[in-house]
C-alpha cells in the first residue's frame, strides 16, 4: 500500500485528480480538508481525523476505518461500500442521505449526527452503536482498550489516551468517590455528558476544540481503575 499524507492529496486534487487507490493513512489529520467528491478503494485508515472535513458525495470502496474521527463531517450523499469501520466516530456529522452497502459497522459513536435517521443501509452488519457514551458497558470499555493495543495506530495516539488518566483520575475524582465509595453501579461513570466539541458562534471559520468521545470513556475508565486502586492501599 501507498502511504500518502494530507498534503499530497491536496497536492493531487489540485491537479484534477479523484480517485485514490491503496493508500494506508495511519495518524493523518485531513481536518477541514475539501475532499468532495473524492474517491478512496482498497484503502486502509488508521487514527485519522476527518474533523469538519467536507466529504461530500465522496466514495469509499473495500476500505477499512479503526479509531477514526469524522466529528462535524459533511458526509451528505457520501458512499460507502464494502467497508469495515469499526471503533470510529461520527459525532456531530452531517449524513444526509448517505449510504452504507455491504458493510460493517462496529463499536461507532453518532451523538449529535443524523446517522440513525438519514442513512440509507443495504446489507451492512451493525453492532455497538452507540448515541450516548452512558450506552457503552465497562466491558465495552475493556474491550476497546484491548483492540487499541493491539493495534497498528501510533504509540502516540495509544499514549495520549492511555496518559491521560492521571489527569482524568483529578478531574472525576469527586464522582468517582461517590460511585465507587457508596457502592454505585459501575455503569453510573459512564453518564457523563461528553463535553467534548465546541465551536465559534460566528461566521468566522470554525475553531475546533474536539476530544474524541472515546478518550472520555477510556479515561474516565482509568481514572475509575486508578481510584480503586488508591482505596485498596
Amino acid at each position: 500500500m501507498i502511504v500518502i499524507t494530507p498534503t499530497e492529496v491536496i497536492g493531487k486534487l489540485k491537479k484534477g485528480e479523484r480517485e485514490f487507490s491503496e493508500i494506508r493513512a495511519n495518524g493523518q489529520d485531513f481536518t477541514r480538508m475539501n475532499l468532495n467528491k473524492i474517491v478512496f478503494s482498497n484503502s486502509k485508515f488508521i487514527a485519522c481525523k476527518f474533523t469538519a472535513a467536507n466529504l461530500q458525495n465522496a466514495k469509499f470502496e473495500n476500505c477499512s476505518f479503526e479509531f477514526c474521527e469524522f466529528t462535524d463531517a459533511n458526509l451528505i450523499e457520501s458512499n460507502f461500500t464494502n467497508c469495515k469501520i469499526q471503533y470510529t466516530v461520527f459525532q456531530s456529522a452531517n449524513m444526509e442521505r448517505a449510504v452504507f452497502t455491504g458493510c460493517e459497522l462496529y463499536f461507532i459513536y453518532v451523538w449529535g449526527s443524523n446517522f440513525n435517521s438519514a442513512v440509507k443501509f443495504e446489507k451492512t452488519q451493525m453492532a455497538k452503536i452507540f448515541s450516548v457514551l452512558s450506552q457503552a458497558s465497562e466491558e465495552d470499555v475493556k474491550e476497546a482498550l484491548r483492540a487499541l493495543s493491539s493495534s497498528s495506530t501510533p504509540l502516540g495516539f495509544r499514549s495520549e489516551i492511555k496518559g491521560r488518566f492521571g489527569a482524568a483520575k483529578e478531574k472525576y475524582e469527586g464522582f468517582l468517590r461517590f460511585a465507587y465509595g457508596k457502592g454505585t453501579k459501575d455503569k453510573g461513570m459512564y453518564g457523563i455528558a461528553p463535553n467534548v466539541y465546541s465551536k465559534t458562534q460566528s461566521d468566522e471559520p470554525k475553531v475546533y476544540v474536539t476530544e474524541n468521545p472515546f478518550y472520555t470513556l477510556f479515561t474516565a475508565y482509568l481514572a475509575k481503575q486508578q481510584y480503586g486502586k488508591k482505596n485498596k492501599e
